[in-house]
């Protein structure tokens, strides 16, 4: 029978078996978003209660802080990624190993940049800015839990280019759901900010130490001797080749995914800077729950991501087109699902899910950014073929010129019509990124190596406003 298993298995196209393997992997990375997602929604009406609207939007912006700084390596593990595919890392531990070995001195000199910057920041801000000492501890609290989460991403990245995702999204699935459901635990127990801030702290340290033993056997003992000459070597700005090299792919990939993050967390601060807290509780809600679908997106992206790179070298097959097609379609039809919910039924799925928290100003909110995040399905595609391009820092100058024109439209519309201004801003930005990014992909003699077509944009952006504007129409 296993002689029979593996001949049928060996009949299999390459395009089969790429297939069964992308939905594999898809699975074990929605698997690893679904159940932190579904903890979150659990525990966002849990800590609402418990710190009421002015806790829960502090919490907010501080966890935006921890995900802006702690989630985003600055690009080392995408760098890493290319980098050791590159390598042979599908093949060579060895070579893995050394690539892995690189990044965690980039990202622990990042780490400490982390602590030294944070901490003379918040020196400042409590010198400057009122904030009661249960806020002060809480915020002191934030920064060091921001850089234990930077020491376990170059583990996780050296996992996905061996396509261990069982192991790496058992570790994302706990961290992640801890994230939400730390602080939840934490408010039963003593519903202040230092409560949820120290649950962070404690959930990253837990989770950096499950990452360096899921690694042990490819990292092994590390020689501390070769680690300080690094460390001695960035100080005095002479890296190796291989750090240079990590350093070159990483600067631009590092600067616009910080660039694109604090894009994508500029609508909240906006409201922090011209509203009130509970202000901004009412606009996060909303915006917490859309944005589930990017990290659905994400975890398909990430399943495919090395296959991609490696195709791309070698594509004598037609195995890019393929596996591309498929990510592309697998993410419109769960998008399409999921805006339809929210346009159509968001009324009744956040009074179900909030309660006597509910406000009716969330429903509309839902439905605004729902339109942005769908089309932004397109874009992500899109960047993934920029970055096989080797454009990083094309990509990099389009963010920061984003970035600037974001936060005028934010604050201009913030102020005048508050936070449903904002979440149009959101949207309109996400949208025309989309078609940007789209018009800087090059041609290189293929569709699919050119990114999504432009008609297939067009059609999406059509279905997802004019089932926005159904939904409108038959509320009226």
């Amino acid at each position: 029978m296993k002689k029979e298993s593996a001949s049928g298995a060996s009949m299999l196209g390459p395009g089969m078996r790429d297939g069964r393997r992308a939905a594999r992997n898809s699975a074990l990375n929605l698997a690893g978003v679904v159940i932190p997602a579904a903890l979150a929604i659990i525990a966002t009406p849990v800590i609402l209660n418990n710190l009421g609207p002015q806790g829960f939007g502090i919490f907010s912006l501080q966890l935006a802080v921890l995900v802006l700084i702690g989630v985003n390596d600055f690009g080392i593990s995408r760098a890493m990624t290319l980098e050791a595919v590159a390598q042979g890392g599908f093949t060579s531990n060895a070579e893995l190993r050394q690539v892995v070995w690189a990044g965690i001195h980039l990202i622990t000199v990042v780490a400490v940049g982390v602590i030294v910057i944070g901490g003379s920041a918040m020196t400042i801000v409590t010198a400057t800015t009122p904030m009661s000492m249960d806020q002060q501890i809480s915020w002191a609290l934030l920064i060091p839990a921001a850089a234990v989460s930077l020491v376990t991403l170059p583990a996780r990245a050296a996992l996905e280019v061996q396509e261990r995702f069982a192991l790496s999204n058992s570790l994302r699935t706990v961290g992640s759901s801890l994230l939400f459901a730390g602080p939840a635990l934490a408010t039963y127990i003593e519903p202040t900010m230092t409560a949820t801030s120290l649950a962070m702290l404690g959930s990253r340290v837990g989770l950096s130490i499950a990452s360096i033993v899921a690694t042990r056997n490819l990292l092994e003992r590390p020689d501390w001797k070769q680690f300080t000459h690094v460390l001695r070597g960035f100080v005095s700005l002479r890296a190796s080749k291989l750090h240079g090299r990590l350093i070159r792919r990483a600067g631009w990939l590092g600067s616009a995914g910080i660039t694109s993050m604090l894009i994508g967390y500029v609508d909240r601060f906006a409201l922090g800077f011209l509203a009130t807290a509970t202000v901004i509780a009412l606009y996060v809600v909303p915006a917490e729950l859309v944005t589930k679908m990017w990290l659905v997106t994400g975890a398909l992206t990430s399943a495919v991501m090395p296959r991609l790179a490696h195709y791309w070298r070698d594509d004598g097959g037609g195995q890019f087109g393929r596996l591309f097609n498929l990510l592309l379609y697998s993410q419109l039809a769960l998008v399409l699902s999921a805006h339809v919910i929210f346009v159509f039924f968001g009324e009744h799925l956040l009074a179900i899910w909030l309660g006597s928290q509910y406000d009716q100003s969330m429903s509309e909110l839902l439905a605004i950014l729902s339109i942005g995040i769908s089309v932004n399905t397109i874009s992500s595609l899109n960047y993934i073929v920029l970055i096989l391009h080797g454009k990083e820092r094309l990509i990099a100058h389009v963010q920061f010129v984003a970035l600037l024109l974001t936060v005028i439209a934010s604050l201009i519309a913030g102020y005048y019509y508050q936070a449903a201004g904002v979440a149009w801003v959101f949207s309109g930005r996400l949208v025309v990124d989309a078609f940007v990014i789209r018009a800087l992909v090059p041609s290189s003699g293929g569709k699919i190596r050119s990114g999504v077509h432009p008609s297939i944009m067009l059609i999406w952006l059509a279905t997802v406003l004019g089932l926005y504007v159904v939904a409108q129409v038959s509320s009226l």
